[in-house]
């Protein structure tokens, strides 16, 4: 048998190919099942090892969003009159109509959105074009990122798990080109928070076959306005009374201070208080704060695969899964570079950061393919990586994320391993000799 084949190592090959054809050929319902309780599993898990925030934590009096929340699910809808949080209605209503007392309900809202989460990331993946076992790892990529899970898991107290959760459904019904249903979605996602409308840009970038596409153009404004028309609504019916003097005072700071230790919020002024932060700092700690402090070992596996990438073999799906890196951030440009804006607009990197998760996550399934082809090994050897990524962020309960460099460490000795058999086929893997 030819060592120097191209040709990737074929799943039957792998140990247990009995167990994956039983579970192929299950129910799309059933498999949808078994991918909902190992997500659960995951997140139990992890919030076994999560020390969660709670009134008995040192840094719960902190005048920090968690307050905020709080008292809005514990209050009628728009009795809060801070921004930006008093905007963001639905997750806290949601709180509120839970059978739980308002802390605890935080914290199974946040655990269910972020196990819906990573089953709609599963479904997005498929939509995308990458086939089911890619799709699953990239559903084991994000329960490794511990900046968009277990810092969640920590502070439960949030509407981004609601907001993940949204943005992946939109995202879904976009590659499904289910145009009614999708701005239905972004209508939802607005009143859970405004960053929903990072997602209408997608719908004609995603979709553009040329530079200028007047008709696309206008089916994008016709998808995008009912969730912007909602946002302004937002805005008109309950007023911010961040600048109003008395009514700051009656609340006290821990429920009005938003942004740099003051009550004052407005994004000329965050722009221009914190990109006058931002200056004061090294510009190797700028880089390493846009790179990957942010999103960790997802910033370094896209560049595998920026020109050309291995064929996807799934036919007639979204060409996603089957476009270079470098294409992939132009159809994602508009999304990364509004993201990537909050650098300049809050102090928090991490929590900004990560809710470009599914992009990154899709630019490092390419680049493990990529890798998988050059190594002529089969992709299903790149799943024990990720599962040790999340064993890290099981050491330290207190320890949001785990340090870039341990993590770093850990993905380079995990490649280098796999790198030692490049080439093999079955007869090699199995410890025989080729004939």
């Amino acid at each position: 048998m030819n060592m120097s084949s191209r040709t990737p190592l074929p799943l039957q090959s792998i140990p247990g190919p009995s167990l994956r054809i039983a579970l192929m050929e299950q129910p799309s319902w059933v498999r949808g099942l078994l991918l909902t309780l190992f997500c659960i599993i995951m997140a139990m898990i992890l919030l076994s090892r999560t020390h969660v925030l709670t009134p008995q934590s040192p840094e719960w009096a902190a005048p920090y969003d968690h307050h905020k929340y709080v008292y809005m699910a514990e209050h009628p809808v728009g009795r809060f009159h801070i921004a930006p949080p008093c905007w963001r209605i639905a997750a806290p209503l949601l709180v509120r109509e839970l059978p739980f007392n308002t802390l605890i309900g935080f914290r199974v809202q946040t655990f269910a959105f972020l196990v819906a989460t990573a089953v709609l990331l599963h479904y997005v993946l498929l939509a995308a074009g990458y086939p089911e076992l890619e799709a699953f790892l990239g559903v084991l990529m994000f329960w490794s990122y511990g900046a968009a899970t277990k810092l969640l898991l920590a502070n439960p107290y949030s509407p981004d798990p609601a907001s993940f959760a949204v943005s992946l459904a939109a995202l879904y019904l976009l590659l499904k080109n289910r145009d009614i249903l999708l701005a239905v979605t972004l209508v939802l996602g607005a009143i859970v928070k405004e960053t929903i409308v990072l997602i209408i840009p997608l719908v004609y970038t995603i979709r553009a076959s040329r530079g200028i596409d007047l008709r696309l153009l206008m089916r994008t404004a016709f998808i995008g306005s009912p969730a912007l028309l909602v946002l302004v609504v937002l805005r008109l019916w309950i007023p911010p009374y961040n600048d109003v003097e008395s009514y700051v005072r009656q609340m006290g700071p821990q429920l009005t201070q938003v942004h740099l230790g003051t009550a004052t919020f407005g994004f000329l002024d965050a722009l221009h208080r914190v990109t006058a932060a931002r200056l004061l700092e090294t510009p190797v700690n700028i880089a390493r704060d846009l790179t990957y402090r942010s999103v960790g070992i997802l910033w370094i596996l896209p560049f595998f695969a920026l020109r050309s990438i291995r064929p996807c073999s799934v036919p007639n799906r979204s060409e996603i899964a089957r476009s270079s890196n470098l294409m992939l951030l132009v159809r994602f440009l508009p999304f990364l570079a509004l993201t990537y804006l909050g650098y300049f607009m809050a102090l928090n990197v991490d929590r900004r950061f990560t809710y470009a998760f599914p992009f990154w996550i899709m630019m490092s399934l390419n680049g493990v393919r990529s890798l998988a082809s050059s190594w002529n090994i089969h992709i299903v050897w790149f799943l024990p990586i990720f599962l040790f990524q999340y064993i890290l962020n099981l050491i330290q309960p207190l320890t949001a994320a785990v340090p870039v460099d341990i993590a770093v460490g850990a993905l380079l000795i995990t490649l280098g391993i796999l790198f030692s058999f490049r080439g093999c086929d079955r007869t090699t893997i199995h410890g025989t000799s080729s004939q």
